[in-house]
């Protein structure tokens, strides 16, 4: 399965430009989330201190039964493609089901 994300890039005054990146999900670890005991686990492509990237991309990796413990925030652009299975995921204040190949 191939995902291409084009987004013309936002320059910062005073942050150097990022060198592209070109990885594949397999070749990294995903991060166990806190207090989930392993329902939820985050697989980053860019590491979130580097802030001359205006995007992040991450797959995110729920269990069943498995949640987000807390009201999720983001300073980078947040959008939601979900590769398979179903859930219920909360946008601002309203709860929206969610499906394989929404996005």
């Amino acid at each position: 399965r191939f995902h291409w994300i084009r987004k013309a890039y936002e320059y910062v005054d005073g942050l150097g430009t990022p060198e592209p990146l070109f990885l594949n999900e397999k070749d990294i670890v995903p991060l166990e989330m806190p207090g989930t005991n392993g329902a939820w686990a985050t697989t980053r492509f860019v590491d979130p201190s580097d802030v001359r990237h205006d995007m992040h991309v991450n797959i995110v990796t729920f269990e069943p039964g498995g949640v987000i413990p807390f009201a999720e925030t983001h300073v980078m652009e947040h959008g939601l493609y979900v590769l398979q299975g179903k859930a219920v995921y909360r946008l601002n204040q309203d709860w929206v089901e969610v499906e394989a190949g929404d996005f």
